[in-house]
Order: structure tokens, then C-alpha cells, then sequence
């Protein structure tokens, strides 16, 4: 996998602390395109670049999220959702920058005086959005070209937002492998290099810690997610786990987070 401007273009905001940039694909500005096909929806594409200017830090921690990460994420979603309706206001606030296969999300979710305020910016990997919600400003720009016609386009941007607070709610409360790549630099992870020619820093979220191998003969006893009280700072908070699958008349090698 290899991250780069010319493969990531969008990116190149983070770099430049500018929403508009000229796409090197298309090489036209990105504020004509929005303009000239979108101008129904976006009717001053300079709000947008203020916004994103005075917000740029709410973008900066890029993640890539692995196969294995999100897989998890999804098997456990009930279990975030229960997370999440326990928590008080001050702890859903989640933002960063997400790599999810070809896609690009920038966001940022919070909740102030009981008002819930999301900023989301959504990429293909050639660096035409999907999809920008800026819900302070009242700015809402959907490409419909981009999504499954068999559902509204409020149902779909409430589907990112909540797949983007998963993410961040399992990173925060389960025990998570993370790597860095520094700018211009690679690494080989699970046997798959990883080539970061930006010069940002990427991080790499991993999830092998709920990944249990079974080999024998039997039958398995299915592994779930809990969410275990944990005491931090002689406060209680909860920690998302992983209860092994077990092998009947066999053996597993458990997951890393029940070795610790």
C-alpha cells in the first residue's frame, strides 16, 4: 500500500492548510468543480475554505485503518453503540483523518449545549469528495453519484457519521495496535509494506489483538466482545475486550490482549 499526494491528492489539504487545491487528475481548481457541476448545493465555496482553515488541527492525526481493525469494529457495533449512550457529553467528542481502503474521511463530531456539531469531508482516493457536512455553517453537499440510490442522503451521511464514531470509539476503549510511519518512510506490516511518501506523519491501526487461531478437530465456542468496568485515576470507565473463542477437545492460541 502506498500513500502519496499523487495517490491521495485530498491530503494535500493537510499540507497545505487549504481546502482548495488544484487535482493533478482533472488539473482544473477543485472550487471549479464544485462550482460549475455542484453550484445548487454549494453556493460559496469560500466558507468552506475559511472553515477549514480555522479547523485544520481537528484533521491532522491521520489514521489508516487495516482490514482486521474494521472488521472488529463491525462485529462489535452493538457493543459501541451500548458504550457510547453511557458516555457524558464531554467524552463524544472524535475527529482525525481516517484511510479506509480508497476512501478519505476527514471529521470531527461533538456535543456543546446539547446541540451535536459534525464537520465531514469524505474522498474518493482521486480526490473528488463525496460528500462535505459542516453542520455549524448549515452547508450540506452530497454526491449523489457516490452512493447507493436505495437510500436517502440523510440515512447515508447518519451511516458515515456513525461508522466514523465506531472507529474512534473502538480506538479509544479497546487495546489497539497502532504504527507509525513517519513522513518518507515504509514499513512492512503483516507482510504487506506500507510506503508513506508524504510528508505527513500516518498512523496504522491494527486489531490483531482480538484475532485467536484455532487448529484441531471439534467445535468452537464462539468469542465475543464485553465491556469490562475499569478503574483509571480512581475513576470508573469502561474497557471494550474480547472473551476468547475457545476449541472443545482441541486448542487456540489466544488473542494478545488475553495474554496481558
Amino acid at each position: 500500500m502506498k500513500i502519496s499526494y499523487s495517490n491521495y491528492p485530498s491530503l494535500l489539504k493537510l499540507k497545505t492548510k487549504e481546502f482548495l487545491f488544484i487535482n493533478s487528475k482533472k488539473n482544473k481548481l477543485f472550487s471549479d468543480f464544485l462550482i460549475e457541476k455542484y453550484k445548487t448545493e454549494i453556493h460559496n465555496s469560500s466558507i468552506i475554505d475559511d472553515y477549514f482553515k480555522n479547523n485544520i488541527n481537528d484533521y491532522n492525526e491521520i489514521n489508516i485503518v487495516s482490514s482486521t481493525f474494521m472488521n472488529n469494529v463491525n462485529k462489535c457495533r452493538k457493543k459501541l453503540a451500548e458504550l457510547y449512550s453511557t458516555l457524558n457529553d464531554c467524552d463524544k467528542t472524535f475527529n482525525g483523518t481516517f484511510i479506509i481502503e480508497k476512501i478519505i474521511y476527514m471529521f470531527k463530531t461533538e456535543i456543546v449545549n446539547d446541540y451535536v456539531k459534525t464537520s465531514l469531508f469524505q474522498f474518493y482516493q482521486d480526490g473528488i469528495p463525496m460528500l462535505i457536512l459542516l453542520s455549524e455553517k448549515n452547508i450540506f453537499f452530497f454526491n449523489n453519484d457516490a452512493f447507493e440510490e436505495n437510500s436517502s442522503s440523510t440515512d447515508q451521511t447518519m451511516n458515515v457519521i456513525a461508522l466514523l464514531t465506531f472507529i474512534c470509539l473502538f480506538k479509544k476503549y479497546a487495546k489497539v495496535e497502532t504504527k507509525i510511519l513517519t513522513a518518507n518512510s515504509k514499513k512492512i506490516i503483516n507482510n504487506e509494506k506500507i510506503t508513506n511518501e508524504t510528508t505527513l506523519q500516518l498512523t496504522y491501526l491494527d486489531s490483531m489483538w482480538f484475532t485467536t487461531i484455532v487448529n484441531s478437530t471439534g467445535f468452537n465456542v464462539n468469542g465475543h466482545f464485553r465491556l469490562q468496568p475499569k478503574k483509571i485515576n480512581g475513576e470508573w470507565t469502561k474497557e471494550l475486550i474480547y472473551i476468547n473463542e475457545f476449541h472443545k477437545n482441541g486448542y487456540s492460541r489466544e488473542a494478545k490482549i488475553l495474554n496481558q
